[in-house]
């Protein structure tokens, strides 16, 4: 990825993938109907921006990135906010995995939503 995504052209975007992208932010927050958010293995991008409806996502991966905990805290705050909970009887359904990297770590607000995200089922991991 060499230029800011934007989901405008592309309403039924379901699953966005990147890995190795240089950019120090992606910008995600038009993308509405997203199911499955994979950023992997990008240590520039520091922040990743999400729609303020996530009521379609079920995985969320930045993992082996550099985000900040701001960051980490509003993805954290936003999937929690949604109330999606696991209610498929396969566990790890659900997914969050902002660890490695220089990913920092939740704090405040996001160390809550991260505790009741794991309440409703979810699988998440943090630095």
């Amino acid at each position: 990825v060499t230029v800011p995504l934007n989901c405008t052209p592309f309403l039924n975007l379901r699953r966005v993938s990147a890995g190795n992208t240089s950019l120090p932010s992606v910008n995600l927050s038009t993308c509405t109907k997203l199911e499955w958010i994979y950023i992997r293995s990008s240590p520039s991008v520091t922040t990743l921006n999400l729609p303020a409806t996530l009521s379609n996502t079920t995985l969320v991966y930045g993992d082996g990135c550099a985000l900040t905990s701001a960051a980490i805290n509003d993805i954290l705050v936003k999937l929690d906010a949604n109330g999606v909970s696991n209610t498929q009887s396969v566990t790890n359904n659900y997914i969050i995995k902002l660890d490695g990297g220089t990913n920092a770590a939740p704090t405040g607000a996001g160390i809550t939503a991260k505790n009741n995200l794991i309440a409703k089922g979810w699988s998440v991991t943090t630095n």
